[in-house]
């Protein structure tokens, strides 16, 4: 289930969804930087960084915010293969997957796009409920060619 609204500037877009349940803080983050052509083969930095905040809520439930920013000065149009905007794969201590959002979950199948301005969010909410105790790592992206506001998180269960 998606909805979508803007707060403040940033694009946000709320996903409920999987059955797992994460306890615990991020420790790690990367971003991605790719390159465009633009105007005749000029090149610009295009900086869609990406950060993720795990926040521990009632009943074992865990609450994901996943945020890509736009910190070029230029528009940039991301185009999706269907309607799944954002995805994660989870995985545990030994580096083995445990799940992938965009398996669990039915979108629509219709190519869509979305203008980032610059310094604009792009913001998505996962809920991931009962996840054993340990130690976990997840993967957030988006779901473009490329990956593009890819970031890793390190947390504890």
């Amino acid at each position: 289930m998606y909805k979508y609204f803007s707060i403040n500037g940033r694009l946000v877009s709320v996903m409920i969804g999987l059955n797992l349940t994460v306890i615990g803080c991020g420790q790690e983050t990367h971003t991605e930087n790719t390159v465009k052509q633009v105007n005749g083969g000029q090149q610009m930095t295009e900086q869609l960084v990406g950060d993720a905040v795990i926040t521990n809520e009632k009943n074992g439930r865990v609450k994901i915010v996943y945020t890509v920013n736009n910190q070029s000065e230029e528009d940039v149009e991301l185009e999706f293969p269907n309607g799944l905007k954002a995805d994660y794969v989870l995985y545990d201590e030994a580096g083995n997957k445990i799940a992938k959002y965009s398996e669990g979950v039915f979108t629509t199948m219709a190519i869509e796009h979305l203008m980032l301005n610059p310094h604009q969010e792009f913001v998505q909410e996962f809920t991931i409920n009962n996840l054993k105790s340990g130690k976990y790592s997840i993967t957030l992206f988006l779901n473009v060619a490329g990956k593009k506001g890819k970031v890793t998180k390190s947390f504890s269960v």
